[in-house]
């Protein structure tokens, strides 16, 4: 039986109708995490949110996402489009999710949000323990306008209830109000779009000075009363917004004196008294804030249910935080105490955390890695109390947060200081958020920044500083800092007056006055328009403009202070005109010829005349159908042939003109010159068949361009590509099978087709008439078996220029041609009954000579000892065809194969070491090209491995005892043995660099310890390999500094084979601090992994690495004998015999005698009775 026909996905062959031909989108990835953003803000889903475009979202993006494609219906509308980073922090993508809409023809609307997070904005679920808070009234509204619009409803107000706060209480100045408030009997403090007024209420206060926390913070000062509006009955609020925007309105309530109030809450249209809203209020004789949204004018309208009276303490608008971006800063680096941390409030990865007086943080990251604890680097940060400095950052996989709460309402400076410490080029997306509504106060991409950049705000009340990773790397953050805030300073640009008018030849002087309120002016940049001409650094501030060129302009003086704060001056406009007497250049074209033909590929001469009566010329410029052709041309004759410009015109009919500009900027264009680029024969020579490459088209194919059939389309600009005909499918949409062609990007694969049911005809034109290499792969995904030709056709005249046929391609294979022009290709399959297919279309330079390039071993590849090395090099011909590959190892010629395209010669019994193969294809005419090298090792011994013993005496006084070879240290030093290759990766956190307990492990020198980790979370690898043919010793330490507990377990593995040397050893964690450390001992030769992990989901650690002297020096491999054990090593070695029943993992070794000798050599000397059992001998050193 056949599945061909058969499928469990929509999107699948035969079916080939994806799920977004329904939903308008379809799943793209999944672990996302970001924002969602607004690209539509007139799309219905954004009605009366006030959103913009950019606008971003927190928090609502993931954890599967989806997109619109080509199978999504013609009317779909876009609403969000929202990128975001792939989970690989080696390797990221950057792609996109949509949250799109489109009508049915029944006149149904169908919406898709694009992502499963997009209801945690709505409510506030489990925040604070499964997840943080993202409710947020914007995308409550664009719920209720989906809603509306599923039933054809009217567009909801903007007017809405958002969330109840039973936290806050009294303490409201982080927290709201940032807007504006209303605090009866206290302060009133509105902003110009509001007004506010009350009908019915009597204004009371009930406690004039409290410490209750339920008592409301005054206005002004740290103390706290309690008044409010008050009614037998009922009364109302009214409030007027005047400038159309939502805000926030937040009510306090408070039953002071437990008289059991309940209490109704009525939001009316001011206008109509059409009922918004209505909540019940009861229970609150601990501080409640309810805030609403609401636009334009509405009434709050309270009324008593039970009680005495009904109450309001209070009304505020907007949330509680405030942002203003003031500058980037790349200069300052790690002198950071020369402009932040004024007042107090430093927060310093690794070292310092010290708030300011009015200001707390909170911090949200994975891990603290402390680079370089001494560094001597600028932009490392100074240390808070000393002049050292620090290179160190909080690290997230995809977030680092801060919390930061200043609690006196007043405005300071933010900095956030970040580095690139291992300069992978990171991006960054930094966002200031309101924790109580998630509104974005600000957002901004950090780029470039290797050697630090510091992002300074103002901010005011309580602020989610969120940065996010938007690139390769974690997401890092080394230092936050808060000041005094920041004024701006003025600018006011005196020099040129408005409207002057200057003839050239001129110069224009700019001068300028600026100050600044809370520091001093760093320099002045003068502009004109987007311009910059220049700068002052001192008073007066002036700048001479040298010979402006004719124009109108704008003139700007944009003023810099010493904390990179920048204000703009009004502009002032001038105009600079040509003399009286001027008269402008002439210029023509004069090749080519107006009306000429060409044909491709046409490399054409354009000429031009030209004359300038008044002043010289500073060039000539072609330009071709309006777009620039070529360089400016400065010397006569103006001359330009279009291969000159490095691109041909491709087929069709284009204008010419040529533009000339003179010394004082007048620039004359010439009448246009039409010629026409016919199309070039067509034509198409094989070169080759590719049967061995499957799938992995990268680097072998597509140099230029590529389309992959349902997958991707990435056309060079001199192809068009088409289907005439058929259908597509797609086999498997996300799969490892090595015949599926790799996507553009990441390890993914994708197999799909375009197919035709009797034949399939690709069109591929080439318009530029030159040469190229056009690949086809072609796959028989479902091993149908049969047959399929590949004829070349002329487009023009239908004429054969080639054809191939091709069978058992179930594997997949390539078809190579140099094609010029307009060509078609005609696939038929064979048996007709099947259909003919192809998966993908390559685009190459065609090539002169042959190339060879290496398929296997990959470079830095090992092999055992005594094992054959297969070499795989796939060959491509140039214009002759390959006749031979010879494979050079070391520069020696090894042999060649005669037979491709893909070549294979097996290396046998490689001698140990390194060596660099490489190969060279050689074609009929003994034209050949050399193939880079690859290095390769073969190993010199086979592995082994046997484990000594724990130690527990030492703790982490290393020195002398472990390390006499090297180390490698967590938070201090390395120094390897020579000839040792050492692989490892993992994150590192240094807990105390200054620690004083025993157990914490000394530095390579002084009386100095550090306690510090290497970590991961599945488990950590050491991967070893000694090149002698020695056995080595390797003591790992641990120390469960953060007393995690539990058990972590060593794994001896065999690099070669994955057969376990050393089976899983045990050491114990901590639960007391400090806590105590422990050593594992093994003796190793060859290339071995060590394996660290454990099974209770907790990090892994591991704090050191030593290595020395071997423990195992001497082994009786013989029972029942009497044998004498002789061992060399340092003299005063303490030594212990040791026997066992057995041999390998299970062995259990007894110890029998200690000896230490005054020499260098050990000898033991044992007799066994014949009434002993078999046993086992060996010497061990004691440490």
């Amino acid at each position: 039986p056949s599945n061909y026909l058969t499928t469990v996905q929509f999107r699948s062959y035969p079916v080939s109708n994806w799920e977004s031909s329904l939903l308008g989108v379809s799943y793209t990835a999944q672990s996302v995490f970001g924002d969602l953003v607004v690209s539509d803000p007139n799309h219905w889903l954004f009605a009366n949110t006030g959103l913009r475009a950019g606008y971003r979202l927190p928090g609502l993006l993931g954890y599967e996402v989806d997109a619109t494609n080509g199978f999504s219906p013609a009317s779909v509308s876009v609403a969000c489009r929202s990128g975001f980073v792939s989970n690989s922090l080696a390797n990221p993508n950057l792609g996109y999710t949509e949250a799109a809409s489109y009508g049915a023809p029944s006149g149904a609307t169908v919406f898709a949000s694009g992502s499963m997070q997009w209801s945690w904005g709505l409510d506030d679920l489990n925040a604070g323990t499964l997840r943080d808070s993202y409710q947020n009234p914007a995308v409550m509204q664009m719920m209720r306008n989906v809603l509306a619009r599923l039933v054809n409803g009217d567009t909801p107000s903007p007017t809405l209830f958002f969330r109840t706060d039973t936290t806050t209480a009294g303490n409201w100045k982080p927290r709201y109000g940032t807007e504006g408030y209303v605090l009866p009997n206290d302060g009133t403090n509105l902003p110009a779009y509001a007004s506010v007024s009350t009908a019915g209420a009597a204004i009371t206060t009930y406690l004039s000075t409290s410490s209750d926390a339920n008592s409301l913070q005054q206005s002004a000062g740290s103390g706290r009363y309690l008044a409010g509006w008050s009614s037998a009955t009922n009364f109302t609020l009214d409030v007027n917004l005047s400038d159309g925007q939502n805000h926030q309105a937040g009510f306090y309530f408070w039953d002071w004196n437990n008289g059991g109030r309940t209490q109704m809450v009525e939001v009316l249209e001011a206008a109509t008294g059409n009922l918004l809203d209505r909540r019940t209020i009861g229970s609150f004789t601990n501080g409640q804030w309810w805030a609403w949204q609401i636009a334009g004018h509405v009434q709050f309208r309270f009324t008593r249910l039970s009680g005495g009276d009904c109450v309001a303490n209070a009304l505020t608008l907007g949330g509680g935080g405030a942002a203003v971006f003031v500058s980037e800063d790349q200069f300052t680096q790690g002198n950071w105490k020369l402009y932040y941390g004024k007042d107090g409030g430093a927060y310093i990865a690794g070292d310092a955390l010290y708030d300011a007086r009015y200001a707390t943080v909170a911090f949200n990251y994975d891990a603290v890695t402390r680079r370089d604890p001494a560094s001597p680097e600028l932009r490392a940060l100074q240390r808070y109390g000393t002049t050292d400095r620090l290179l160190a950052n909080w690290g997230g996989s995809t977030l680092v947060q801060f919390n930061l709460n200043l609690k006196d309402n007043a405005w300071h400076q933010l900095a956030l200081y970040c580095v690139d410490d291992d300069r992978l080029g990171r991006k960054q997306m930094v966002t200031l958020v309101d924790p109580g509504n998630n509104a974005v106060l600000d957002s901004r991409l950090l780029t470039d920044f290797e050697e630090g950049k510091y992002l300074v705000w103002n901010i005011r009340g309580a602020v989610k500083l969120r940065v996010q990773r938007w690139g390769a790397g974690t997401a890092t953050a080394s230092g936050v800092f808060f000041g005094p805030a920041n004024q701006a300073p003025t600018a006011v640009l005196t020099s040129p007056n408005g409207s002057e008018v200057f003839n050239v030849p001129t110069n224009i002087v700019l001068a300028a006055n600026a100050s600044d309120p809370d520091g001093s002016i760093s320099r002045v940049d003068f502009y004109a328009g987007g311009l910059r001409l220049g700068s002052a650094t001192n008073p007066p501030f002036t700048f001479t403009w040298s010979n402006a060129l004719v124009g109108q302009y704008n003139l700007t003086a944009v003023a810099i202070d010493n904390r990179a704060a920048e204000t703009a001056s009004d502009p002032v406009s001038i105009l600079v005109a040509p003399p009286g007497d001027y008269q402008p250049p002439g210029v023509q074209v004069t090749a080519p010829a107006d009306g000429s033909i060409h044909q491709a590929p046409a490399n054409i001469t354009f000429s031009a005349t030209a004359s300038y009566p008044s002043a010289p010329l500073v060039g000539a410029q072609f330009v071709v159908d309006g777009t620039p052709w070529g360089g400016l041309r400065t010397n006569e004759p103006f001359t330009l042939t279009t291969g000159q410009a490095g691109r041909l015109p491709y087929v069709g009919t284009y204008s010419v003109r040529a533009t000339v500009t003179d010394a004082f900027g007048i620039v004359t264009t010439s009448a246009s010159n039409r010629f026409t680029v016919q199309p070039a024969n067509a034509g198409a020579v094989f070169r080759q068949y590719d049967f061995a490459a499957e799938g992995g088209w990268r680097g072998l194919y597509g140099s230029e361009g590529c389309v992959l059939m349902n997958s991707s389309t990435n056309l060079p600009p001199y192809a068009t590509v088409g289907r005439i005909g058929g259908g597509n499918v797609t086999w498997a949409a996300s799969t490892s099978d090595p015949r599926a062609l790799q996507k553009e990007t990441g390890t993914d694969r994708f197999a799909g087709a375009w197919y035709g049911a009797t034949n399939l005809l690709l069109d591929v034109n080439l318009p530029d008439g030159n040469t190229h290499r056009i690949g086809l792969y072609c796959l028989d995904w479902d091993n149908q078996g049969g047959g399929q030709t590949v004829q070349v056709l002329d487009a023009g005249n239908g004429g054969m220029l080639d054809t191939r046929g091709l069978t058992s391609f179930n594997t997949g294979a390539y078809l190579i041609w140099d094609v010029v022009g307009h060509v078609q290709f005609r696939l038929v399959r064979s048996p007709a009954a099947l259909p003919a297919v192809v998966t993908g279309v390559f685009f190459d330079p065609p090539r002169i000579a042959p190339e060879a390039r290496l398929l296997s071993p990959v470079d830095g590849a090992f092999f055992d000892p005594a094992a054959n090395v297969p070499i795989s090099v796939l060959a491509l011909s140039g214009t002759t065809n390959v006749d031979r590959v010879e494979f050079l190892a070391d520069g020696t010629l090894l042999g060649a194969a005669g037979a491709g395209p893909t070549y294979t010669l097996t290396w046998s019994n490689p001698p140990p070491g390194s060596h660099t193969l490489s190969a060279r294809a050689v074609d009929a005419n003994g034209s050949s090209s050399a193939l880079a090298g690859a290095a390769i090792f073969v190993e010199p011994t086979s592995a082994a491995a046997m484990f000594g013993f724990v130690a527990t005496n030492h703790q982490g006084n290393w020195r002398g005892v472990y390390g006499q070879e090297g180390w490698l240290e967590a938070g201090d030093s390395t120094n390897l043995p020579a000839g040792l290759a050492l692989n490892f990766a993992a994150q590192l956190i240094v807990w105390s660099d200054g620690a004083t307990a025993q157990s914490a492990l000394l530095r390579k020198a002084g009386s100095g310890r550090v306690a510090a980790i290497w970590y991961g979370y599945t488990n950590l690898v050491l991967d070893l390999n000694f090149a002698d043919n020695a056995f080595h010793s390797v003591a790992l330490y641990f120390l469960d500094w953060n007393t995690q507990g539990g058990t972590e377990t060593v794994t001896v593995v065999d690099h070669a084979t994955g057969a376990v040397l050393d089976p899983p050893r045990l050491f114990p964690g901590s639960t007391v601090f400090p806590p105590n450390g422990i050593w594992g001992i093994w003796d190793v030769k060859g290339r071995v992994l060590l394996s660290i992990s454990r099974a209770d989901g907790r990090m892994v650690t591991l704090n050191g690495i030593f290595f020395g002297r071997r423990s195992l020096l001497a082994t009786s491999l013989l029972a029942d004998e009497s044998l004498q054990l002789t061992a060399m090593g340092p003299a005063g070695t303490p030594l212990r015999l040791e026997a066992a029943t057995e041999l390998g993992a299970g062995a259990v070794w007894m110890p029998l005698m200690t000896n230490t000798s005054v020499t260098n050599q050990f000898q033991f000397l044992v007799t066994d009775p014949a009434s002993y059992p078999q046993r086992f001998y060996r010497l061990t050193t004691l440490p």
